[in-house]
């Protein structure tokens, strides 16, 4: 008897290949942990949001009371950051590490259960690319998020509706983006046509859970005036004229620059093997007419199983709501690919769907081969890829900071070095008193820091009026143009 088209690991020869054991399982967390060893060490990442992360851990722990590290809030990740910060970079970048675990591992029993054909690929594209290797490797929710959204597709999967939605209000207390995922949800429920107690149960348990996760948020006085915020953000939304740019950003972050090519590459192919098929059906034949073996791009044979069962077609339409949702909210704030790293999984299955093995296999080489180089479209070279990068970045940024750290001017001077740097130096200085200034997330006029001498202090930015009154009490402000 044949295994059910829908069980959990397909056997040797079906279309979703192997299953892997705990042995496996076990070879491929240990293979994420070795190569995510550079990214330990170094600081806390090279995107600002890592540092106002640990500075809002390290303000949490200061006031007693729960600081939101960004808007619109973070509560799961702010806490548990809470937790981690005295360890430091070493164990907070550590944590992110094990989430991409969990996370890999998660994936690769959602590749099992969905039999994809290529699933070692797919995982190693996941695995391996450089927004779980490097972006994700920092003190960061990337790698939390994407671990709770993986887990709570699978327990769709199962039609644990309760746990589920519980996973995914967790998600979405790690980035709101998350919170969109519910257009797959409500997709999927459609689909199986659920009973209006499985609707009503997994909608109560998520609703619940979202408003117990962000009461902190709610409560705290931060949570104030959001509205300037969300302008700012969304005032770059999606427009005619730079919906293909953004379109670009999304396609770069998920497959990277060479991937993005590949798949121009390859819908190129297609739209050229469709119109030769046409032609060639169009033409009358003369003779025997001849078979062509082999098939075009796109042309894969029958799907697998699942595919074309009830659960395949679910599991197909909460992939295809969850980018829908996900990947709209993107369109309205284009702010950073973190947004939509819960498509990566997704677009990865559907590029095993859609390409020829061996196209998938290069896909997947691409994916990875930008970890380690990249190209320059303005130098028209060669450059380091996404890990040198994101290392060199570190040593840079912290070379900076402590080189700030040990400055001796003759005259008390005021230095205006911009949020990033502040924050670094809040976090790498315990000496420094600590303004008001100094803990807001993004930009707060006045000084942040001051010395034990009080001879030197920091700011974020000055207002003309804030540098004229200080330099009439006789300090010098001098502007330390460091990027933000």
């Amino acid at each position: 008897m044949s295994p059910a088209p829908d069980s959990l690991a397909s056997s040797r020869g079906q279309a979703g290949g192997a299953a892997w054991g705990w042995r496996t399982m076990l070879a491929m967390a240990a293979a994420i942990v070795v190569t995510r060893l550079p990214l330990l060490g170094g600081g806390y990442g090279s995107d600002d949001d890592t540092w106002r992360n640990i500075v809002a851990a390290l303000h949490t722990r200061a006031v007693g009371r729960y600081i939101p590290s960004r808007i619109p809030g973070f509560p799961v990740y702010d806490g548990l950051l809470a937790v981690l910060a005295p360890g430091g970079w070493l164990v907070t970048n550590l944590a992110s590490v094990l989430a991409e675990v969990a996370a890999a591992l998660l994936f690769a029993r959602l590749l099992q259960r969905l039999q994809v054909r290529n699933a070692l690929p797919a995982w190693l594209a996941l695995a391996f690319s450089a927004p779980l290797w490097v972006e994700a490797s920092q003190t960061i929710d990337y790698a939390f998020g994407l671990a709770l959204f993986l887990a709570a597709f699978l327990a769709l999967m199962d039609r644990r509706y309760a746990r589920a939605a519980i996973l995914l209000a967790l998600a979405v207390g790690t980035r709101l983006s998350y919170v969109w995922v519910n257009v797959g949800v409500a997709a999927m429920l459609w689909t199986r046509r659920e009973s209006l107690r499985s609707i009503g149960t997994y909608a109560a348990v998520h609703a619940a859970a979202v408003i117990v996760i962000f009461l902190p948020f709610i409560l705290s006085p931060e949570a104030r005036d959001l509205s300037h915020h969300f302008t700012k953000h969304a005032a770059h939304h999606a427009t005619l004229r730079t919906l293909l740019p953004i379109l670009r950003v999304m396609g770069i972050f998920l497959f990277g620059k060479w991937g993005v090519l590949l798949l121009a590459a390859a819908a190129f192919t297609w739209l050229f093997d469709s119109v030769r098929r046409a032609r060639r059906a169009r033409t009358p034949s003369r003779g025997v007419a001849r078979s062509d073996p082999s098939p075009g791009l796109g042309e894969r044979g029958p799907a697998p199983p699942s595919a074309r069962s009830l659960e395949g077609r679910a599991a197909a339409m909460f992939a295809a709501g969850s980018a829908i949702g996900v990947g709209g909210f993107f369109l309205l704030i284009p702010y950073e690919g973190a947004y939509i790293l819960a498509l990566l999984p997704i677009a990865i299955i559907a590029a095993d769907r859609w390409l020829p093995r061996r196209w998938f296999m290069a896909l997947a080489a691409t994916m990875i081969l930008q970890v380690f180089v990249s190209v320059s479209a303005q130098e028209r070279r060669l450059v380091p890829g996404a890990l040198f990068e994101e290392r060199t970045q570190r040593r840079h940024d912290v070379a900076d900071t402590r080189e700030m750290m040990a400055v001796n001017p003759p005259h008390p001077t005021i230095y205006v070095v911009g949020n990033f740097m502040l924050h670094r130096l809040l976090v790498l200085d315990p000496g420094l008193e600590r303004l008001d200034a100094a803990w807001e997330p993004f930009y707060a006029t006045g000084v942040g820091l001051r010395s034990r001498s009080r001879a030197v202090m920091f700011a974020q930015v000055m207002v003309p009026a804030e540098r004229e009154e200080w330099e009439r009490q006789g300090w010098t402000v001098e502007d330390r143009p460091y990027p933000d």
